[in-house]
């Protein structure tokens, strides 16, 4: 169910997610955040990259800004719609939010 979830909020957020247009097509430029959820859909608090340091610390500039897009699209797309019976499961996410899909 949590993947379902996570699934969910990534089409949401995908909304808000500025292109890559510009990077090469065959880069993996997924980035991992971790998003808190109030039971409105509303952000707890910031999105963190999961792996801050490999995105932010990458020499590929194109990881870098998928990063920066990624926690901006977060923040931009709140609230979001969640099922409310499920809000346990989903207060505390980690979604996967790649730009070339």
């Amino acid at each position: 169910m949590t993947a379902t979830l996570s699934d969910m909020m990534a089409s949401q957020i995908a909304r808000c997610l500025r292109s890559s247009a510009d990077a090469p097509a065959d880069m993996d430029l997924a980035v991992l955040v971790e998003v808190r959820l109030n039971r409105d859909g509303t952000l707890a608090g910031p999105p963190r990259l999961v792996q801050e340091a490999r995105v932010m610390g990458s020499t590929n500039p194109y990881l870098r800004v998928a990063g920066q897009r990624a926690l901006r699209a977060v923040i931009d797309c709140a609230p979001y719609r969640m099922p409310a019976e499920a809000y346990q499961q989903w207060r505390l996410l980690e979604v996967n939010v790649d730009p070339q899909r």
